[in-house]
């Protein structure tokens, strides 16, 4: 279903860990965090057939995720396509994730013949230093360049970030938000950096060499992506990994099931704390109590931290 209430399109996700991959990042363990050891596409398309048969009647769309689909072989990817096309209608659409090294325009006018609507770019940072130190193998200019020729084509962008890769600071966040308002993709997700067993990231946690976020420093640095996305016209339709990932694979980060409420109780704080500024009451919803209740209470506790009284 979709991810967020924004989003009018009922989602069917089909995850494709580590296809297409041109090669493995510092971070990365797709099969963990999907919980899928291997893709089966044979197994797959009976049920996704099922999703559209039993939708025909509202917007829909499939999303390839956890790979690079534009890496796949042409013929491997077409296939598929090709296997979907008599269950297609005009309220469907086909939406992929990719690297930004693995887009050209060539590759765009591939994508807008087999019908797909939506290009999402694991981007993960626009800064050089920490797209090295990830192993990302491309640079800002190739993330710009990839971002700009997907707005020109009128395919649908967004994009992932990470907070807290190596090397990630104030001043590359600041970058990061920087670039988020200039090139104003439709939609953005955002990862914070969680250590999985058995990652070269995993080496450097161990040995001391790199630092995980704290979860309140996530938050934090979420729900200023958040109120940028929101200030700019861009859906963030997810904060945090999926929690399909096992706790028993996470070394170290900020991980948490519902990550993406604990951004929205930040939200709300924020909002409580501005309006006692400006001398205001804030008159809350039966939603928004629950909200600051959930968690064992963890929103009230963060008043209270905050020297701030609710009755």
């Amino acid at each position: 279903m979709s991810e967020t209430g924004d989003l009018k399109a009922l989602i069917y996700p089909v995850f494709i860990p580590q296809m297409g991959c041109t090669g493995r990042c510092i971070f990365c363990d797709q099969n963990k965090i999907s919980g899928l050891e291997h893709f089966d596409w044979t197994a797959e398309l009976p049920r996704v057939i099922a999703f559209l048969e039993r939708n025909r009647s509202k917007p829909r769309q499939i999303a390839f995720y956890g790979g690079s689909f534009t890496g796949l072989d042409i013929g491997l990817r077409e296939s598929w396509l090709t296997d979907l096309k008599p269950h297609l209608s005009a309220n469907t659409t086909i939406r992929i994730s990719t690297r930004p090294d693995l887009i050209d325009d060539a590759t765009l006018q591939w994508c807008l013949g087999w019908n797909i609507h939506t290009i999402e770019l694991g981007i993960q940072d626009f800064c050089d230093h920490v797209l090295i130190a990830s192993r990302r193998q491309y640079n800002f200019d190739t993330e710009v360049r990839a971002c700009r020729l997907i707005r020109q084509s009128g395919l649908e962008l967004g994009v992932q970030l990470m907070p807290g890769l190596p090397g990630s600071n104030q001043a590359s966040i600041a970058t990061n938000m920087l670039l988020l308002k200039e090139i104003l993709p439709e939609y953005a997700r955002f990862y914070p950096t969680i250590v999985i067993r058995g990652t070269p990231l995993a080496d450097l946690w161990t040995s001391g060499q790199y630092v995980a976020l704290e979860l309140n420093t996530a938050i934090a640095i979420c729900a200023d992506y958040a109120e940028l996305c929101e200030s700019e016209g861009i859906k963030a339709i997810k904060f945090g990994l999926p929690s399909t990932l096992s706790t028993e694979s996470i070394l170290a980060g900020p991980y948490h099931p519902a990550f993406g409420e604990l951004v929205r109780i930040e939200m709300l704080i924020r909002q409580i704390q501005q309006d006692r500024i400006r001398g205001r009451n804030t008159q809350l919803s039966r939603r928004q109590i629950l909200l600051l209740t959930a968690h064992d209470h963890y929103g009230m506790k963060i008043l209270e931290e905050r020297h701030i009284s609710c009755t």
